[in-house]
């Protein structure tokens, strides 16, 4: 994929995580005691953090995996090209 639709992907788990991170939160708060507070209460600005940073860390492993494979698909293809580069100085020799 390339690098603008993996961005595109990150994006688009921004908004789903973000409400998702929220509902969980939500959820501790309100399963702790009743005389303890986590802190978290279930505010935007901690599940839009939680968001972003699963977004970021989207595309830096989507980032990471695809330099591992064009640096493979680059190895490969310049092996191919010197393996023609011989064959073609084999076949100007006779």
């Amino acid at each position: 994929m390339s690098p603008r639709h993996q961005a595109v992907v990150a994006a688009l788990q921004l908004l789903p995580m973000a409400f998702f991170a929220r509902q969980v939160q939500r959820d501790i708060s309100s399963s702790s005691s009743s005389g303890s507070s986590t802190g978290y209460g279930g505010s935007w600005l901690s599940a839009a953090d939680i968001g972003v940073g699963t977004s970021l860390l989207t595309m830096a492993l989507s980032c990471v995996t695809d330099l591992h494979c064009r640096r493979s698909f680059l190895r490969q293809e310049r092996v191919r090209q010197q393996q023609e580069g011989q064959e073609q100085g084999e076949k100007l020799k006779k």
